[in-house]
């Protein structure tokens, strides 16, 4: 089953705005390795720290973690949680540029962002992987996340190669460009001014017993 998480970033002032999305997947036997990059945007008059909240699919494990510094995105170094709380505080009370991720509970983390400086955008993205969903002889992919405020952008790119028919799917289907050539399958979506919700981005895979399915993206 997948979660349907809510996105957001939150700072003192209230909810940051969520400007673009953009999705990149890759599923190879029946596991997805999903990438979500998010640019929020400051839209108050001063610096900020924020704090994203960011639920993933039950069965998910967060793999990767990268955040906008100076136009280049950083990876995340794994650190014991409290010498990363102590680091991150310290960098914050002298006015560098940091970020720390928190596994919360459950399949809950907290991203920690600082500094938001006012009316500039910020990037930051989360890679996880998890096992697909298997429904009534299928694998299938859905968005695993919607937004509660449209967005100014999103965009979506993969391909699918498997032997049988494969339905790739959106509830903004003439945005949805799809190609098929000899097995392979190759989708892109873009699309503005937007909410997300699962059916935003859906894909069925048929199961067979010598079924060889893999998802690129």
């Amino acid at each position: 089953n997948i979660m349907v998480a809510h996105i957001s970033l939150s700072a003192g002032d209230g909810e940051l705005e969520l400007h673009e999305v953009h999705v990149d997947t890759q599923v190879v036997c029946g596991t997805s390795v999903v990438t979500v990059d998010m640019v929020f945007y400051n839209q108050h008059n001063k610096k900020l720290e924020g704090s994203l909240d960011f639920p993933i699919p039950e069965n998910a494990v967060v793999c990767g973690y990268a955040y906008d510094f100076n136009g280049k995105m950083l990876p995340a170094s794994v650190v014991e949680k409290e010498k990363a709380r102590v680091t991150f505080e310290a960098e914050v009370r002298q006015g560098n540029s940091v970020s720390l991720v928190e596994h919360v509970k459950g399949n809950s983390f907290k991203v920690r962002v600082y500094p938001l400086l006012p009316h500039t955008p910020k990037k930051v993205s989360i890679t996880f992987m998890s096992d697909l969903a298997v429904a009534d002889k299928a694998q299938c992919f859905s968005l695993p996340f919607n937004t509660a405020s449209p967005l100014k952008k999103f965009s979506a790119v993969g391909s699918v190669n498997s032997d049988t028919d494969v339905k790739i799917s959106s509830s903004f289907k003439d945005d949805l460009k799809v190609t098929s050539d000899d097995g392979l399958y190759e989708f892109k979506l873009n699309k503005q001014d937007i909410t997300l919700s699962p059916d935003s981005l859906q894909i069925t895979i048929p199961v067979t017993s010598d079924t060889d399915t893999k998802v690129y993206a």
